[in-house]
């Protein structure tokens, strides 16, 4: 397997030093010196390793996206994948190359140097980020039971927030004489007040969670002409924001 130039260059400072401390002739405290940058050049390449190879010790992950006729399982629509960052297994990895499989809910990286793609543990994946756009993993709400455990895209990330969770199934048409396959897809919102998460997949849902300010959310709504049907993501993170905007100048 490997790795990045920066474990390279570590093996190079490494096998470099030893001669160092082999053939110089300078006194005992120097070579006391020398031997101790050695060991310490061994120690941060050893935990060089055991970061980078944590990350890559998933299972391999098989390509099927050409099987299907129409539509992409993944977040992306790209032949290639993208670079972003991944907090795994309480490391924080950023510039790795990811793609998220949404269909089969796996996040996908690929080992440096290599064409070997591996599916990594969701166990260990507390939050990622691809082009721009975050993830978070949340736990499932057993108090409401509206919130089902997974990945979902952050759109506002304040004292109340706002999420997106795409979700893709494969559907399957069977009245030609050869099979065809495509994506169905489904998007939810969730406003998070508190600890309880609420639905939000309409507007009437929106001005309901906001119900202790809803004239206010309305005006605001019909003064910068934001429809909810038209641009989910960005209206429910703008009004989202707007109420924390005015929860907050009314505790002031």
């Amino acid at each position: 397997m490997g790795f990045p130039s920066v474990g390279r260059y570590l093996k190079m400072l490494l096998f470099c030093s030893i001669p160092i401390v082999v053939f110089s002739q300078q006194d005992q405290e120097d070579s006391i010196a020398l031997e101790n940058a050695r060991l310490y050049i061994t120690r941060l390449h050893n935990s060089y390793i055991d970061k980078e190879s944590g990350l890559y010790n998933g299972r391999q992950y098989v390509v099927y996206a050409h099987t299907i006729s129409e539509g992409t399982p993944f977040l992306i629509a790209s032949n290639e994948m993208d670079n972003g960052s991944i907090e795994y297994d309480g490391i924080l990895y950023e510039n790795v190359p990811l793609r998220y499989d949404i269909l089969k809910n796996m996040i996908v990286t690929r080992v440096p140097a290599t064409n070997y793609l591996v599916q990594l543990n969701n166990e260990k994946t507390t939050a990622f980020s691809i082009e721009n756009r975050h993830f978070k993993k949340l736990e499932k709400d057993t108090a409401y039971n509206t919130l089902k455990a997974g990945f979902y895209e952050i759109l506002y990330d304040g004292k109340c927030k706002a999420y997106k969770k795409q979700l893709k199934t494969l559907g399957e048409d069977l009245s030609g004489s050869k099979l065809r396959t495509f994506i169905i897809d489904a998007t939810d919102y969730y406003l998070q007040k508190g600890n309880r998460y609420i639905v939000i997949n309409n507007r009437k849902a929106l001005l309901a969670a906001f119900r202790d300010k809803k004239k206010d959310i309305q005006s605001f709504l019909k003064k910068n002409k934001l429809n909810f049907r038209d641009d989910k993501d960005g209206v429910l993170a703008k009004t989202a924001a707007y109420y924390d905007q005015l929860s907050t100048t009314h505790t002031n």
